[in-house]
């Protein structure tokens, strides 16, 4: 991997890690509640759900695609890495859920989100509630077959005579 990739590959998470904390500090702090702009609120809320729901996927199914094609390999370890960042400098806690639970509070829509992202839709859809703990569990394992995979699996041997 050329030195270029590796730098790209690095700051990629903390890219987006900043860019998620930016646009929480402008909603909470800038975009004013009214009347007007409580639709505005809801679209925010609305583009959240989405882009959560496919970040979730491309962390858990994205395994898949990463033995299966060896281009996705950086994008997941970008992902897995951001993600667990994330995780670390939100003490446990997923920076796109705080994100959204901010928003919620501050418009007063009534919505909570117990135990995240994933825990919310599990018990809102399939009546399934793993506690967050299990989540992380899982997150935690994702984040070592992807790092044992990528530097022993996939590394190249040369070997010299």
């Amino acid at each position: 991997m050329s030195s270029f990739k590796k730098q790209v590959l690095f700051t990629t998470p903390v890219v987006i890690l900043v860019f998620i904390v930016a646009i929480y500090v402008f909603i909470v702090n800038s975009l004013p509640l009214n009347e007007n702009n409580r639709a505005i609120y809801k679209v925010i809320i609305n583009g959240v759900d989405y882009f959560h729901t496919f970040w979730t996927a491309l962390l858990f199914f994205g395994l898949l695609l990463f033995f299966k094609f060896k281009w996705y390999r950086p994008i997941h370890i970008t992902v897995v890495s951001s993600t667990i960042i994330g995780q670390i400098l939100f003490f446990g806690d997923c920076p796109i859920s705080r994100l959204r639970i901010a928003i919620c509070e501050k418009v007063n829509l009534g919505e909570t989100m117990d135990g995240g992202f994933i825990c919310h839709y599990l018990q809102k859809y399939l009546g399934i509630q793993p506690s967050p703990e299990i989540i992380t569990a899982i997150l935690m394992t994702i984040f070592v077959i992807t790092l044992f995979s990528s530097f022993c699996l996939f590394k190249k041997r040369v070997i010299k005579i």
